[in-house]
């Protein structure tokens, strides 16, 4: 490619001057900051390399924007059958418009002949950075992050588009004012092109056998067994084990040696979940499962399917309340909010309070373990006080009001407890139980009942426990047996009271 440092416009390697300015054009192989292609894309930075080609940041000077560039490599850009298929799938993919896929605009070539494709440029950060920088997620979550990649992919499918390289690489997260992930994936499309083997590392012959080059962590057994027709059922294997790495901070199967990866894809079932992190719900963990099914026709059928499983009130409830009980939220709520320590400061306290209740997070070794015990100091034990303080007021409290016996035992107790009569915080006036009704429209009443509790568990995810409790309350108010109100009522009330505790002793 040649290069005129006087304009920045690029020319095919057969010029000499630029036509421009009559200025002697400069030879180079790479694309750098400053110039500029098909007159209206400047290089600005590059973000990013990969076994395809290069990504910039460009912008885009006739509409004034930033987008993004992928080049594709020399080397591949001498293969013509690449070249048309790369063209092909970019005109498909541009037809997938959906706010959780990174958008394709344009497909062009570069003066020298290089492919590329202009895309939405999107300022967040992979998901595989998240994970390296702070591990396992909240279940809450990793359940978002999943649920959004399941829309996209559904909306893809539905185009007859199917990914092939899900990874947390091409997931990427834009933080949202509300504290929430809006969810990008990339490469749609990209992955059929690259046609080949599975790397299977230094030293291996690569065969042609039809299979489509995908990271074998993350492949579905039907990518393994060289399937010639593959389907979004394989993504959803794929977003399975990104759902599953996000939970315990590590892939299902694992080994030094791809191939071995590829074989317990085909052979080995993997650990639950929950197993491997006390946090996760049994209902989580069948989710999980589900999706890894060997057999795709286990699996979800669809990215809607995967995605509505994500937001069901089983799994909504199970990401705030499932297996931890009120003790636990109260020192896990009194030392997040005043930011001491890190998460194994969290799962030392929590395994003091309570021997028998497993700490959410396995304490780190070596420096970070020292850290911890520096954290557990005086003012630690003086708010464990003061919130054990407040349990006891807020027990006795309840007690008054006539709650039965059952009741006061589920908020000292180690598991939380179903009741049949829910407490209400303090100022709030009693709302009187609505009987059950027999009667045409129960079912509409038991589907309210349900999105409230859905928006309950919503609001406890976003730190906003009183809308939270007026959520649950009201869902009672519709449905008095509701379990899944009852223990989030329980749960966001304690938490109220928690803020108000940390409130105090922020003072």
């Amino acid at each position: 490619m040649k290069y005129c440092e006087c304009c920045h416009s690029t020319y095919p390697t057969t010029f000499t001057t630029c036509p421009k300015d009559h200025t002697l054009l400069r030879f180079t192989r790479e694309l750098s900051k400053g110039m500029v292609l098909r007159g209206k894309y400047e290089i600005l930075e590059k973000i990013g390399a990969g076994g395809m080609g290069v990504v910039y940041r460009v912008r885009h000077l006739h509409l004034e924007e930033d987008v993004a560039i992928k080049v594709v490599s020399s080397q591949l850009a001498e293969e013509q059958g690449f070249v048309d298929r790369f063209r092909t799938e970019a005109v498909i993919t541009r037809k997938l418009r959906h706010p959780n896929a990174v958008r394709i605009d344009d497909f062009d070539t570069t003066e020298d002949g290089q492919p590329f494709i202009v895309m939405e440029y999107v300022r967040g950060e992979s998901l595989r950075k998240l994970l390296h920088n702070h591990g396992p997620l909240p279940p809450n979550r990793a359940a978002g992050i999943a649920r959004q990649a399941a829309l996209a992919l559904g909306a893809a499918h539905e185009l007859g588009i199917v990914h092939r390289d899900i990874k947390p690489e091409n997931i990427l997260l834009l933080p949202q004012a509300d504290g929430s992930d809006l969810v990008k994936v990339l490469d749609f499309g990209i992955a059929k092109v690259k046609e080949g083997s599975f790397d299977m590392g230094r030293g291996h012959e690569p065969t042609r056998t039809g299979l489509v080059l995908g990271t074998p962590k993350y492949v579905s057994p039907e990518q393994v067994k060289g399937a010639t027709a593959v389907d979004g059922r394989a993504d959803l294997y794929a977003l399975g084990v990104v759902l599953y790495e996000m939970l315990t901070g590590r892939v299902p199967f694992s080994s030094d040696a791809p191939f071995t990866v590829l074989l317990q894809h085909l052979e080995s079932p993997p650990t639950p979940p929950h197993v491997l992190n006390r946090a996760i719900s049994s209902a989580m963990s069948r989710l999980v499962l589900k999706a890894l099914e060997k057999d795709p026709a286990q699996r979800f059928h669809s990215g809607q399917e995967m995605a509505a499983a994500l937001m069901s009130p089983e799994i909504v409830a199970s990401t705030v309340s499932d297996q931890v009980s009120p003790p636990t939220i109260l020192v896990t709520a009194a030392i997040q909010h005043r930011e001491w320590g890190n998460s194994a400061t969290a799962g030392t306290v929590l395994s003091r309070h309570d021997p028998s209740q497993p700490p959410l997070l396995e304490a780190a070794p070596g420096p970070v373990q020292r850290t911890a015990r520096r954290h557990i100091s005086k003012r630690i034990f003086v708010t464990l006080a003061a919130v054990a303080a407040m349990v006891l007021l807020v027990t006795l409290t309840w007690v008054r009001r006539g709650a039965p016996a059952a009741r006061s035992t589920a908020v000292s107790s180690p598991t939380v407890q179903k009741a049949t009569t829910v407490p209400v915080r303090s100022g709030t006036p009693t709302r009187p139980a609505v009987p059950a009704r027999h009667s045409t429209n129960s079912a509409q009443q038991h589907a309210r009942a349900q999105i409230l509790v859905a928006t309950g568990y919503r609001r406890m995810q976003q730190h906003d426990f009183g809308a939270a409790s007026d959520a649950f309350e009201e869902a009672l108010a519709i449905d008095p047996d509701n379990s899944a109100a009852q223990d989030g009522l329980r749960a966001a009330q304690t938490a109220e009271t928690v803020q108000g505790v940390a409130g105090m002793l922020g003072r």
